[in-house]
């Protein structure tokens, strides 16, 4: 089982989940109610759901690392990552049950404090089996878990034959290589085509080293795909992989699961509130909940 998140990546001038019957819009979908949105250091789903007057409830869960905003006070937010997920039945610890859907952002770390250039532990939630339980569960029960680019080893942990990543699942962070820059991607999905009226959209990479799929199985519809650069290895450089899927869904007994490559945050707010609302069933735009 690899890491959750490493703490290197590389950006610009930087180094470094509510019920869903289906998702192919046959379905009518369960609304959205009550949603957790998990803090990260890489992307920032909350402002896609700040245009869109969605409420939520937002847990702290910042790593350590060069790009470090000092404007952060994670002890002004009392509701922290490991409250949401920790936890067995019948103790009253299993705060994840409360939402119809959480969103994990990529950077969010395990439990670990947040400091400056800290290199503290950031698997927690991997190395953690009430919270893979809690998940699966959650997920299980008719909800939805929305994740981002370096949250991906969540999805390898629990749902291990569902997305193919890149190089060796037992080598950590091996699926890590993605170039920064921007893809031109192809809309997998007809009705989501419809929708945007276009058949093909710039997806931004607004850093290097993302998490890259190379196949899924059969019971995830993928809905953008593109050709991608990626970085071999030091000595052989970079090379190209074609058609390959960047934003997948995936159900889970009567679940949702969405994935996404890229950070929602680094898109036009017009093509990434579409993709939002057209991908995650049940989100409705001007409902403001927020449970705690």
């Amino acid at each position: 089982m690899r890491r959750l998140w490493s703490l290197r990546r590389m950006g610009a001038g930087m180094i470094l989940v509510g019920s869903s019957a289906c998702i192919d819009n046959t379905i009518t979908q369960q609304p959205i109610r009550e949603i957790a949105v998990v803090t990260g250091d890489f992307d920032h789903m909350s402002e896609g759901l700040d245009r869109m007057l969605i409420g939520y409830s937002e847990y702290e869960g910042f790593i350590c690392c060069a790009s470090y905003d000092s404007t952060v006070d994670p002890d002004a937010n009392a509701l922290k990552t490991e409250s949401l997920f920790a936890g067995t039945s019948g103790e009253g610890g299993r705060e994840l049950f409360i939402y119809d859907a959480v969103f994990l952002n990529s950077g969010t770390r395990g439990w670990g404090a947040y400091e400056y250039n800290g290199v503290q532990e950031d698997n927690h939630l991997l190395n953690d089996p009430e919270v893979l339980t809690n998940v699966e569960e959650f997920v299980s029960q008719g909800n939805t878990l929305v994740l981002t680019d370096w949250t991906y080893d969540l999805v390898e942990a629990i749902w291990p034959d569902t997305l193919e990543f890149y190089g060796d699942d037992s080598v950590v962070d091996e699926a890590q290589v993605g170039l920064l820059g921007t893809v031109e991607a192809n809309v997998a999905d007809s009705v989501l085509a419809s929708n945007l009226d276009q058949d093909k959209v710039n997806i931004a990479y607004n850093f290097s080293n993302w998490a890259v799929i190379e196949s899924v199985s059969e019971d995830v519809e993928v809905h953008l795909t593109g050709d991608i650069n990626y970085r071999i290895s030091a000595s052989e450089g970079t090379g190209q992989l074609t058609d390959v899927p960047l934003l997948v869904s995936f159900e889970k007994g009567g679940g949702q699961v969405i994935f996404a490559s890229f950070h929602w945050a680094a898109q036009t707010a017009e093509l990434g509130e579409t993709l939002m609302t057209e991908i995650i069933g049940g989100l409705q735009p001007g409902v403001k909940g927020g449970s705690l």
